[in-house]
């Protein structure tokens, strides 16, 4: 009977230790620069799809576990990771980076692929070219640009448009 009992209250103990280590709890924080908060700043608990954006000032709520990974992320600045402690707050200072984007061409339905890679037509119109043109309506003078585009005004009724 003494070592039955024995045997189930170490059990108890490890399954209450476990639920201790392994709960659940709401990180928060702000992400910022040298000049403020970052709105629109990528935070994601690595190995996951967990993941959230900031708020127009810089703040954020996750739920991660103590040991979870923090990957903090935003175009031009250099990623930062953060190991979730006993703490509820981390607060990150992002460092710009100087790392070069691909140029990427980007299709409606299709997806985007490198420009190296697509085989289609593609045109590019410069500032020079509209600045040279009267501006009445900035999608009329993109029709003009390039061979192939067409723009229609809706008249806001679903199915095709009727004159």
């Amino acid at each position: 009977m003494k070592r039955k009992f024995k045997g189930f209250a170490i059990l108890v103990f490890l399954l209450t230790a476990q639920l201790f280590f392994a709960q659940e709890k709401t990180i928060s924080g702000i992400v910022s620069d040298g000049s403020g908060p970052i709105p629109g700043a990528n935070v994601v608990v690595k190995g996951t799809s967990n993941g959230v954006q900031t708020d127009f000032d810089g703040k954020y709520k996750i739920k991660a576990k103590t040991g979870d990974v923090l990957v903090f992320s935003y175009m031009g600045m250099k990623d930062q990771s953060v190991t979730v402690g006993n703490s509820s707050s981390v607060n990150i200072k992002m460092q710009e980076g100087g790392e070069q984007l691909e140029e990427v061409v980007v299709q409606v339905a299709y997806g985007k692929a490198k420009k190296s890679s697509y085989t289609g037509s593609a045109t590019q119109i410069k500032s020079e070219q509209l600045e040279s043109r009267p501006l009445t309506n900035a999608l009329s003078v993109l029709e003009g640009s390039t061979s192939g585009v067409q723009i229609q005004s809706s008249a806001g009724q679903p199915g095709p448009h009727q004159k």
